[in-house]
């Protein structure tokens, strides 16, 4: 049942795409960061949707009347860069079957940023697509924090099989990024119940990353909400809030989470923390060796190539942004992917500077804050996860670019309506001043 409602969605949402190409992009969107056809058990689940709707977009853009360009600045230069540093690493991979098996995945999440800086280049559409992140993500926040507590923190929170965010770890930095965006949505939508379903989205999303017994995302978690605190108006509400949900959130959770969470083992009888350790090694090693370049991307996961740079030790995933991109594209590649981030962050504090100059920018003002707060998000739990080629990092820098080109141009028309009518030329040379207005006839009484 669940295969034959999700593809007469998908179809219904095909058939609009055609004529509308910004909701093929948001189905993209849909189908690459929830996964939806993981959570059915029949034909749709193998079904390769994400290539269909991908080559239903592309057509619709093309034969549509939209203009066809894709902005060039800082950011898109920045993921053009990354994606021809990534292609090159791969081609002079270690491993180059895995390296190549995930270049395709890993080109797709920046050509779908690249989609969306084209396509998506007005509020509405940059609404629509914070509502399809937010809800893709938020589904599986809120449905892991009432498995929580109906379950009494007994079991492990985990997303869709075979997706990005299946496992706990993953999932859990997910929920961490999409909290600031579901209070960005409950600041600028009116309606009251809607607010508080977001509200209540959002505490569950709380429960959910403690729930998955995730030491990295619950540190994500608590600098998460620092940083939200930081960036409140009302603090002492905030703080209220903030205490008033963790506290009994932790309480509610069994010993064995307490223990997990709370605890520092020694890294020599930790496996999990000593696995780390040796995939950081790994990245160290290989990119000294090979700085220009690294080892490839998922190099690291070769038990040949891993155990020629850490002998001895079974291969292991990442477990870092950082190593990751180390590892896969050595230095450049490293410098281009903080780059990227750089320039999110740059961005977002620009549309906060203009979108405080006109009341009618508010939003975007809520928008650069609460995406400061999801970037923190990202960058603190990414550094003990393998997510740095994840599409929401790199849809939200593009967003925030976005955006600020978006203020930019309004700046400039409003700089323009504002400046005087230029002086005409005569014939001979001089200067006219603009012609005056004829002044108004009084009305007859």
């Amino acid at each position: 049942m669940r295969s034959l409602i999700l593809f007469m969605c998908f179809v219904i949402l095909c058939v609009v795409s055609l004529t509308v190409p910004s909701v093929g992009v948001l189905t993209w969107g849909w189908i690459a960061i929830m996964s939806p056809h993981r959570l059915t058990w029949d034909f749709t689940y193998t079904l390769p949707l994400n290539m269909v709707i991908v080559a239903i977009t592309f057509i619709a853009w093309m034969v549509s009347r939209e203009r066809k360009y894709l902005p060039m600045n800082g950011t898109t230069g920045l993921i053009l860069i990354f994606m021809g540093w990534l292609t090159v690493t791969t081609l002079t991979s270690l491993a180059p079957t895995n390296s190549w098996f995930y270049w395709n995945l890993h080109i797709k999440n920046l050509i779908f940023a690249l989609a969306v800086m084209a396509i998506m280049r007005t509020q509405v559409r940059i609404q629509a697509l914070i509502w399809m992140i937010a809800l893709s993500i938020g589904y599986f926040g809120v449905k892991g924090g009432g498995f929580t507590l109906v379950n009494g923190g007994a079991y492990t929170v985990l997303g869709p099989p075979e997706s990005v965010i299946e496992d706990r770890n993953h999932l859990a930095l997910a929920c961490c990024m999409v909290i600031p965006l579901l209070n960005y949505l409950r600041l600028t939508t009116a309606n009251r119940m809607i607010k508080i379903g977001l509200v209540l989205a959002m505490a569950l999303t709380v429960v959910s990353v403690i729930g998955s017994y995730s030491r990295g995302g619950f540190m994500a978690l608590a600098v998460t909400a620092f940083v939200f605190w930081l960036r409140s108006s009302g603090k002492l509400l905030t703080a209220v809030m903030i205490i008033g949900l963790f506290i009994p959130a932790m309480t509610f959770m069994p010993q064995e989470w307490k223990e997990r969470i709370t605890s520092i083992e020694d890294f020599q009888r930790d496996e999990s923390v000593r696995g780390r350790f040796d995939a950081w090694n790994y990245a160290t090693r290989v990119a000294l060796d090979r700085p220009l370049i690294g080892g490839g991307v998922a190099s690291t996961e070769n038990v040949f190539v891993f155990q020629r740079y850490v002998p001895g030790r079974p291969p292991r995933a990442a477990h870092s942004i950082y190593f990751q991109v180390l590892g896969d594209q050595g230095f450049i590649g490293l410098g281009i992917f903080l780059m990227i981030g750089l320039a999110g962050w740059i961005n977002s504090r620009k549309i906060i500077i203009l979108g405080k100059k006109r009341a009618e920018y508010g939003w975007a003002v809520e928008l650069g804050r609460m995406m400061q707060v999801s970037f923190i998000s990202y960058l603190v739990a990414g550094a003990g996860l393998s997510m740095a080629y994840y599409s929401v990092f790199f849809v939200q820098v593009v967003i925030v670019s976005t955006v600020k080109a978006m203020l930019l141009q309004a700046e400039r028309q409003a700089a323009q309506a504002q400046a005087p009518a230029p002086a005409r030329v005569s014939r001979g040379g001089f200067l006219r001043p603009p012609p005056t207005p004829s002044p108004t006839p009084a009305p007859a009484n």
